[in-house]
């Protein structure tokens, strides 16, 4: 990246050490934009899903790494499973971020994502300043609420939450967004076709990368010499991980085959009860994992496991399927068909993807896989191929760079 005398704003409620697709995306981001621009000012919030980390009590916690400024704001610790937990955190970080970048921030040009609901108050304060911004939009709000059943369509929330993400939609210069899908949706929604641009999400194709199963991290836990389905990330109620219980207890007769799943989430413990009930001894569940083993914890994966509950998101293409493909493990996607995972996975050949929601077919694919076990090894380098050209962190964080830098000097965009 060539330098430039900017001083970039990004505003990200999560960021390392909060374990997750998004705060690693969004660290590693804010660690190339500093190569390349005068300052980086980040305004996030305290971690919540970091184990070990100590949150600190102040305000306003400040970190410095070379030309990254870290402003943490004090947010009450979440609990996912909680409404006012929620409303909470969102409302303390929007406060305490507009008052810092009111009256602490000087910046040239800014970076936030969406929801809007979570950085709405904040965009304001940007916008107020005059200084520029780019929205990167990861999901379609409210819509995605409106699906799970949180919302109905044409509630007073519902519409106050569009309210305000079309404000950052109409108020930022440039748009970036992760599918096709997702620009056709926000088009159809009257967002000026010009201001969007399609930048999928990435993964680190330096920390993931193809390692022997026989690891530190599969001996430690007598992996080694089993066949294990892996899932990684957040453990909610749109993932749908009944599904894979479920085709666990349906397949407690194949003692070589071991269902791992890592992470946090409002659906853990449900689930894990659900397995304990069952007897189930071939479901493992684990705390999000440090950063420096994580490519242990992929290598030890047969086959990467990503899920959405049907009719969710078909516009939405999940980051986790990236660092399976970058991990060369190839990927068992149960999506809507014709959806963006479909066909990504179609167009890259790196996996085999079924209808969500249905545990029996689930379970068949799964015996299908073990039993040509063989020939994954195959799909998994189509995978780490396809990351390396279309998906990798220099490549899609260098676009995003070009989408704010040309905010500085067209900033009316």
């Amino acid at each position: 990246m060539r330098k430039r005398a900017i001083r970039l704003l990004m505003i990200v409620p999560y960021f390392p050490p909060d374990r997750g697709p998004i705060p690693t995306m969004y660290g590693g981001l804010a660690s190339d934009l500093a190569q390349a621009y005068k300052e980086v000012l980040v305004i996030t919030g305290q971690p919540n899903y970091a184990s070990g980390v100590k949150r600190s009590s102040k305000l306003y916690q400040i970190e410095r790494t070379g030309k990254e400024k870290i402003v943490r704001v004090f947010v009450p610790k979440l609990n996912r499973e909680n409404v006012c937990s929620r409303l909470a955190a969102i409302l303390t970080y929007n406060l305490l971020g507009a008052a810092y970048v009111l009256f602490a921030a000087d910046s040239d040009v800014a970076l936030m994502t969406n929801p809007a609901l979570e950085v709405w108050l904040i965009a304001l304060i940007v916008r107020l300043k005059g200084i520029p911004f780019h929205y990167r939009v990861h999901d379609l709000y409210p819509e995605i609420a409106v699906r799970l059943g949180f919302l109905r369509r044409k509630s007073l929330l519902a519409r106050a939450i569009e309210r305000i993400e079309r404000f950052c939609l109409k108020s930022a210069g440039t748009v970036s967004v992760v599918t096709a899908s997702f620009q056709a949706f926000l088009g159809a929604k009257g967002i000026d076709q010009g201001k969007l641009t399609v930048v999928p999400d990435w993964v680190d194709t330096v920390q993931l990368c193809n390692l022997p199963k026989k690891n530190m991290f599969s001996r430690r836990h007598n992996l080694a010499e089993k066949f294990v389905i892996g899932y990684g990330g957040n453990i909610g109620r749109s993932q749908g991980l009944d599904v894979l219980v479920e085709a666990a207890s349906l397949l407690s007769d194949q003692r070589e085959i071991v269902f791992l799943i890592v992470g946090e989430g409002a659906k853990k413990l449900e689930l894990m009860s659900l397995c304990h009930s069952r007897k189930l001894e071939n479901v493992i569940f684990m705390p999000y994992q440090p950063d420096e083993i994580l490519r242990e914890v992929y290598a030890t994966w047969d086959v990467g496991f990503v899920s959405l509950i049907p009719g969710l998101s078909p516009e939405w293409r999940t980051a986790k399927i990236f660092s399976i493909m970058a991990s060369s493990r190839p990927v068992l996607a149960a999506t809507d068909l014709g959806g963006e995972v479909h066909k990504a996975i179609e167009k890259t050949a790196c996996g085999i993807c079924i209808q969500s929601g249905n545990a029996t077919n689930l379970a068949h694919t799964i015996r299908e896989m073990f039993a040509n076990r063989d020939q994954l090894a195959a799909l998994g380098a189509n995978g780490r191929q396809a990351v390396e050209r279309n998906y990798s962190r220099k490549l899609c964080t260098q676009r995003l760079e070009s989408l704010v830098a040309c905010l500085v000097t067209s900033p009316h965009l």
